[in-house]
């Protein structure tokens, strides 16, 4: 096999799998929870939850990896706008974080009525928060 058909070969492999794995992984946790949960409604709760996930992801990113990125190639000092970036993103997610601890019951209440536990909505906070957090590390990595 010639060069360039190899290199083809392999990307379309690591694109395949990163494009298939997910959907098999969601596919194998809807049957996990199909069975673990008590009442099959509480999947409601579930699909309730990655709504959530995704939109308040981007809200507490707010577009900073593609500024972080935008001004590292123009800046002279990179680690500056790492360290702007990051201590912005820090500085909104643990107030993010605080308010959630504070409003956890009430919050847990709107989000999903009585199936939704507040120890559910903090697992969901917690990951969420740490999600948000690894973000701009994860592309001043993609930048380096």
């Amino acid at each position: 096999m010639s060069s360039p058909m190899k290199s083809l070969a392999k990307e379309t492999f690591f694109y395949g799998v990163g494009s298939v794995l997910p959907k098999l992984l969601s596919w194998l946790l809807s049957l996990y929870w199909a069975f673990a949960l008590p009442k099959i409604s509480d999947i409601g709760v579930l699909t309730n939850f990655y709504a959530w996930v995704a939109l308040l992801q981007v809200i507490l990113t707010y577009g900073m990896e593609t500024g972080f990125f935008r001004y590292a190639n123009k800046e002279k000092d990179p680690v500056r706008v790492f360290s702007t970036t990051f201590l912005s993103i820090a500085t909104t997610t643990t107030l993010f974080f605080m308010l959630a601890l504070l409003f956890l019951k009430p919050l847990a209440f709107a989000l999903g009525g009585t199936a939704m536990k507040p120890h559910y909505l903090l697992l969901l906070v917690i990951i969420l928060c740490v999600d948000v957090l690894g973000a701009i590390p994860f592309a001043n990595l993609r930048f380096k």
